[in-house]
């Protein structure tokens, strides 16, 4: 399969010199005919079944997942470290957390209750619990694509959302809110941060075949 690539990319780079360098001749209308079936063969479509896509669930991704752990670890090395700093950061000077959380958060957690009771109260849970795991959707998706940046953006949404999650642990640990908020993780954020750093991992796999 290397091979048909490479020499598909060499053909198609010898049909755009044939086309500039002999118009009209043999040589150019057998390589029109080698790239029209070559390129058949690689871009044909797969058809579309229950078992391709129960075979991509329970088979390609815990393989590209295995594959790649070595990123995997690396994502979640970046997130679990920015969650080290924000507790230190909280430790050191609980004025740290202004500059990450919200006013409305802030003032909930210094009067020891839980602000994501007020998401809930507004909203039925169903349409609260979307918002909540599209938002974390949009950070995994930001993630993966962060790897265009030579996983530069990847790095600091793991690290900055880990950051903000470690403040968060702290506050609530300094005012009586950890077992609340553990509470609300457990129902609502283990998916979602595991996906977060799969997703980053994928990120830095990009990251590296760009570099190479």
């Amino acid at each position: 399969l290397q091979e048909l690539s490479s020499l598909y990319r060499a053909t198609t780079g010898d049909l755009a010199f044939a086309q500039t360098h002999y118009r009209g001749t043999t040589v150019l209308l057998f390589l029109h005919q080698l790239v029209a079936r070559a390129h058949n063969q690689i871009y044909r479509p797969h058809r579309f079944s229950l078992r391709v896509v129960e075979r991509f669930f329970r088979k390609e991704i815990p393989e590209a997942l295995r594959r790649h752990l070595q990123a995997v670890i690396w994502s979640a090395i970046v997130f679990f470290l920015g969650i080290a700093l924000g507790i230190s950061a909280v430790q050191f000077d609980e004025r740290a957390a202004s500059i990450i959380l919200p006013n409305n958060i802030l003032n909930s957690i210094y009067s020891g209750q839980m602000w994501t009771g007020s998401i809930f109260s507004v909203v039925p849970a169903p349409v609260a619990s979307t918002f909540l795991f599209t938002s974390n959707i949009s950070v995994a998706l930001l993630a993966f694509a962060g790897g265009l940046s030579f996983g530069i953006i990847t790095a600091w949404l793991l690290f900055q959302n880990g950051f903000m999650l470690g403040v968060i642990f702290k506050l609530c640990a300094t005012y009586g809110l950890l077992g609340a908020l553990l509470e609300f993780i457990a129902g609502h954020g283990i998916i979602e941060v595991s996906a977060i750093i799969i997703s980053g991992g994928a990120g830095f796999v990009l990251a590296q075949a760009l570099l190479n």
